[in-house]
């Protein structure tokens, strides 16, 4: 699991103190800037911190301060296999042209968000590339597929809605609390795909006549 926000805190302080000298690579403040909204930047500054590691200038984070980062890069790379397979069974299920259409872009987005920024940054981590989704995704997956017509299209914005807020949040944190440059890119980079993702769903459970407010607490109570 990734660690909790406090633990994270701690680790970023303590990491602080190590890194003064390497602040430049901060989140926003050039190379180590999160606010990536396409994959060709978001490649170019995984690139360009992979040629500062290299050199050796930011070759100063332990073991323990980068704990937080391989949990949260290996629950991405988990999350991102989960996000393939149910995209997958909405192009098979779905009645609707534009769900299909977001499911196709969603997988679209995920294989290279996987492929491209979270294994190619968590290689150096020791994170190894998710080969199979986890047994709670497996449920979420069986629970989607026993719905057919309607019923599923509801159901799968509903998941996806709640799925792509959190998603939100947590890259949203992690560009703040991450220590390896390469982490703090790779989140901002998720970040803004989260945010499409979300602005998309958001449109398409318009046309589906489905209210914020009752679809806000419908999740809410799940």
């Amino acid at each position: 699991m990734i660690a909790n926000g406090i633990s994270r805190q701690i680790l970023v302080f303590s990491a602080s103190v190590l890194l003064a000298s390497g602040s430049a690579l901060a989140c926003g403040t050039g190379l180590g800037d999160c606010d990536c909204q396409t994959l060709t930047q978001a490649i170019a500054k995984i690139q360009a911190s992979e040629i500062v590691d290299a050199d050796g200038e930011s070759l100063l984070y332990s073991q323990l301060q980068m704990i937080g980062d391989q949990d949260f890069m290996q629950n991405a790379m988990e999350d991102s296999a989960a996000k393939v397979l149910l995209g997958q069974l909405a192009l098979k299920k779905s009645q609707r042209d534009d769900l299909k259409q977001f499911a196709q872009q969603l997988i679209q987005d995920q294989l290279q968000l996987s492929q491209q920024v979270l294994e190619r940054v968590g290689k150096p981590l020791g994170v190894q590339e998710e080969k199979d989704i986890s047994k709670k995704d497996k449920q979420l997956a069986a629970r989607l597929a026993a719905l057919s017509g309607a019923q599923f299209d509801e159901e799968y914005i509903k998941t996806m809605l709640k799925d792509q807020k959190q998603q939100l949040k947590r890259f949203g944190d992690e560009t703040q609390l991450a220590v390896t440059p390469g982490v703090k890119i790779a989140a901002g980079y998720g970040k803004t795909l989260a945010s499409q993702h979300v602005e998309l769903l958001d449109k398409i459970a318009e046309g589906h006549s489905l209210v914020a407010e009752n679809q806000t607490a419908t999740i809410a109570g799940k």
